[in-house]
């Protein structure tokens, strides 16, 4: 598919992929901890809440808050991670 240029046979797509990252994006992970800070090796030590799906009729307000990020985030100073050098 060529994202610069979408054709609306595809829209389907792009509306599912949309919303799906909009639950994503909101959704909370707890990690339990053992007392010496590491992972707890015993089942589930992760679990991942607040995964319900968004709906189509909040699109609008979806696209306006991820509008508002992206513009909030845009004058900030890009840092260099140490890492990286």
């Amino acid at each position: 598919m060529d994202h610069s240029q979408p054709q609306i046979v595809h829209m389907r797509y792009y509306i599912t992929a949309y919303l799906l990252s909009a639950t994503f994006k909101d959704c909370s992970m707890i990690v339990r901890l053992d007392p010496d800070d590491q992972v707890v090796t015993r089942a589930h030590p992760i679990a991942v809440i607040d995964l319900d799906p968004k709906s189509l009729a909040r699109l609008g307000k979806w696209e306006q808050l991820d509008r508002e990020i992206v513009l909030g985030y845009s004058p900030v100073v890009r840092k260099i991670c140490v890492d990286a050098r």
